[in-house]
């Protein structure tokens, strides 16, 4: 774990260090939940302004809190400093996936009051973009809708007429406005599925697609609503993947991904439907996918999913049929920006090799909160997670996952200094961050952390079920 002080860091950071020349450099920003009535006075019971939902224990308070505070979403000044310290810790990086999440809880307007908190969300998610472009203006942004980024919470444009205003907004704004979008010679293309469903692909080199997908359209939030786009949006992945040249790989951004959770009960992301079609297209093509990359949880993570192959043997003394798990699928899930899960606020980092797709140098980023707490005289203290330095992951790959869950599932002392770390905390501070965990419910390990371990391998929720089960 590296130390990353404001005044120390030279001219070559970290993250240029360790990015190989011929490599693109991507870095990752998300849930950044910008909360323009945070009130750096206002104490964490009232969530800042309303009761919490979290119900946090044994959560030590502080009278000012001017970068934000654990629990509550965060002030605008926080997101200025850190674009800069993202710019100052790995320069201009040549992508950024944007993974959602512009505006705070609770702005997307409940029904009834819908266009003053819809002239608000959008005038966030506007300050969120020129934060991205004014700090990194030759980057490429691949962005992607949260379920708090739209008119009502979780819910997709649901009338024509909303659908061409919400999703036009958002293409001008990715497209047009962005400075590293606005020349991309495929825009009418990329126009085309946006205004249908806020989706699209782009294709940054002769080997090299980046993908946004919308998985509003999939949520178990959405099940009273039907649409077309649910399916033409998997029909249209699926092609993508199967009509590409064996030698190109793709990276896809999403925010809300496939899958299961458990923090205090269980959570389903996807109706089933969906998620079983979106996991036969990665059996089917996942040698593909680079990275798949989710967001919404705010904890970073990683997943692997796999399945079971038979062989047969010929020879020696174990002659007849085996099995083996056979890994085909990872998903990283970046931290997030808000600290309101009592996380670090915190960025990541990759690189991918063009030629082959091979991604290397994850790493994430995360800024120490609590040392900003009743003071403005501070230095601002971050400090790096290196996946291969610190848990072993060498390249992201469904293998290289599954290797370290098996690693982890056999070592509580690894699994623990990973809890701690995701989290964006130091490993000085266990006791503070297992403790987060507990109070969701999310690890045991007297039950060798089943539950935890069950959401890490199973998209789907009957397998899900059946392993919490068993």
């Amino acid at each position: 774990m590296f130390e990353l002080k404001t005044g120390v860091i030279g001219l070559l950071s970290l993250c240029l260090l360790l990015s190989a020349v011929t490599s693109t450099k991507v870095v990752i920003i998300n849930d950044l939940h910008i909360d323009p009535y945070f009130d750096p006075v206002e104490v964490v019971q009232n969530d800042c302004r309303g009761p919490n939902p979290l119900k946090l224990l044994n959560l030590t308070d502080v009278d000012f809190a001017p970068y934000g505070r654990f629990g509550c979403d965060v002030p605008s000044n926080l997101i200025s400093m850190l674009m800069k310290k993202i710019r100052e810790f790995c320069g201009v990086p040549d992508v950024i996936l944007a993974s959602g999440d512009y505006a705070a809880h609770d702005i997307a307007a409940k029904r009834g009051v819908a266009q003053p908190h819809y002239e608000l969300l959008t005038s966030i998610i506007t300050q969120a973009f020129d934060q991205y472009i004014s700090t990194f203006n030759t980057s490429v942004l691949i962005p992607t809708i949260g379920n708090n980024d739209v008119k009502f919470h979780y819910e997709f444009p649901r009338t024509p007429e909303d659908s061409e205003e919400y999703y036009g907004y958002l293409y001008d704004l990715w497209f047009n406005h962005a400075l590293g979008n606005r020349n991309y010679t495929k825009k009418e293309e990329v126009k085309a599925t946006i205004m249908k469903g806020g989706y699209f692909t782009y294709e940054y080199s002769a080997n090299l697609t980046f993908v946004s997908v919308n998985t509003l359209y999939f949520s178990v939030k959405n099940e009273q609503f039907n649409s077309t786009v649910s399916n033409e949006q998997l029909d249209w992945l699926e092609s993508l993947l199967r009509d590409s040249d064996q030698n190109r790989r793709f990276v896809i951004n999403m925010h809300v991904f496939p899958g299961m959770y458990n923090p205090g009960s269980r959570q389903q992301f996807w109706l089933d439907e969906f998620t079983t079609r979106f996991n036969t297209i990665m059996k089917t093509y996942g040698s593909k996918v680079s990275l798949l990359n989710g967001a919404h949880t705010h904890i970073s993570d990683v997943r692997a999913s796999w399945t079971e192959q038979s062989s047969t043997n010929e020879g020696g003394f174990l002659k007849g049929e085996s099995t083996q798990k056979v890994p085909y699928y990872a998903n990283f899930v970046s931290p997030s920006i808000s600290p309101v899960f009592l996380n670090n606020p915190g960025f990541s980092s990759f690189d991918i090799d063009e030629s082959t797709g091979r991604v290397t140098n994850v790493t994430a980023y995360f800024f120490e909160l609590d040392q900003t707490y009743n003071t403005t005289n501070h230095g601002l203290s971050f400090h790096s997670v290196n996946y291969e330095a610190e848990f072993g992951i060498k390249e992201w790959s469904p293998m290289e996952i599954f290797n370290f869950m098996n690693r982890a599932q056999q070592d509580d002392e690894l699994f623990k200094k990973f809890l701690v770390l995701k989290l964006g905390y130091r490993l000085d501070q266990q006791e503070a961050a297992l403790q987060v965990y507990k109070n969701l419910n999310m690890i045991d390990f007297d039950n060798h952390n089943k539950v935890y371990w069950c959401f890490f391998q199973f998209m789907d929720s009957q397998d899900y079920d059946a392993c919490v089960a068993a």
